[in-house]
């Protein structure tokens, strides 16, 4: 089917599942390590209090 066939609804359907794909998180869903997570936590804790180095460990 070309999009000149296409009625609008159809159209606005297809345009809707590109966007839903090309925009979707492919991440959903994961479980983020706790690890990870406190690693990050104590990155944005140095920012805060003016330390902007920092590496992760052990992930």
């Amino acid at each position: 089917m070309q999009r000149k066939d296409m009625m609008t609804e159809q159209l606005q359907n297809l345009i809707r599942n590109i966007v839903d794909e090309y925009f979707s998180d492919p991440d959903e869903g994961n479980k983020v390590k706790e690890s990870f997570k406190q690693s990050l936590l104590e990155i944005r804790h140095n920012r805060l209090e003016g330390r902007h180095y920092s590496t992760i460990r052990g992930v």
